[in-house]
This record gives C-alpha cells, structure tokens and sequence, in this order.
C-alpha cells in the first residue's frame, strides 16, 4: 500500500493499483493469531465493537424484524 501496488509473485512483475479500498476485519491474538503491527495498522481506522449481552442483540434484532 505504501508504494502503490503490490509484486506478483507467480507471473514476477509490480502490479499498479489506484483508487483500491481495502476493508479487513481481525480477531485478538492468541489461538494461531498473530498480533497486528502498527505499521500495518497505520494504513487505516481502527474501530473497536463490544462485545453485546444476548438480551441486548434480541432487543435490536427483534425491532429490524
């Protein structure tokens, strides 16, 4: 991301990417999880969801529905 592109490493050329919008998701380290680096964080905006009680996921869903 930092250098506009990534190498392609079964056909051996840089590859040039714009206007790409990348959306990742990640769970806490532990179990096989590796912990993430800030210098990958960096490259985008780290949102935090709690985690929610049943009652309160019933609550929500049951008014969707």
């Amino acid at each position: 991301m930092d250098y506009k592109g990534m190498y392609d490493r079964k056909g051996l050329y840089w590859k040039y990417m714009e206007d790409v919008a990348i959306i990742t998701s990640a769970a806490p380290p532990g179990g096989g999880r590796s912990v993430i680096t800030n210098r990958f964080t960096k490259h985008f905006n780290v949102m935090n969801v709690p985690d929610t009680s049943q009652e309160i996921l019933t609550n929500i869903y049951s008014k969707i529905v």
